[in-house]
């Protein structure tokens, strides 16, 4: 091994300890300043004070720009939380927004995220609430299909615009052409 092979290698190597450190000591204070809180959330049978800390998690973590780890860790215990509640959902997938442009390098599996959010918002809702759900996630979709054309990922692409086409039929969506565009494109 060359010199400046061994030195790339320990560059790497400390990087990994930073961010596991980084991570660490996020998680570290995540539990100081809401583990009790957490704990005594998840004991409940009532989702909805789930919702409630989520949302407080999200906002913590709009004020915590300084330390990106303690982001990270809040934003995904949030998504978590929101997830359990249908009036969560809404701050799982602002969760996840937010966890997809702090971490752009893992945005294709925030956005999957948020495609959960929206395909369990759009099952569980009903009227107007239904109707709003049904088109972000087919705007998620879209999104993601697009993704999956750019890296070259013809089926998983094709599988997307499927879905979201049956979401935009079901709802009888403007967006319904916009779907069938992509087929073609």
């Amino acid at each position: 091994m060359t010199r400046s092979m061994a030195l790339s290698v320990c560059v790497i190597a400390l990087g990994t300890i930073q961010v596991s450190s980084a991570r660490a000591d996020a998680v570290s204070a995540f539990e100081q300043v809401y583990g009790e809180q957490l704990r005594k959330t998840v004991a409940t049978a009532d989702t909805r004070d789930d919702a409630e800390l989520a949302k407080s998690l999200v906002e913590a973590a709009k004020t915590s720009t300084s330390d990106q780890a303690l982001q990270v860790v809040l934003l995904e215990k949030a998504y978590e939380l929101g997830m359990k509640n249908l009036v969560g959902q809404a701050t799982a997938t602002e969760a996840a927004r937010m966890l997809a442009q702090l971490l752009p390098d893992r945005r294709a599996q925030y956005m999957e995220k948020i495609a959960a959010a929206a395909q369990m918002l759009y099952t569980r809702s009903t009227g107007a609430a239904k109707q709003k759900a049904g088109e972000e996630l087919v705007g998620v979709l879209l999104e993601i299909a697009e993704s999956c054309m750019k890296e070259r990922d013809a089926s998983e692409a094709v599988s997307l615009l499927r879905r979201a086409s049956a979401v935009a039929s079901a709802l009888h969506s403007e967006r319904s052409a916009e779907v069938q565009y992509h087929f073609y494109v």
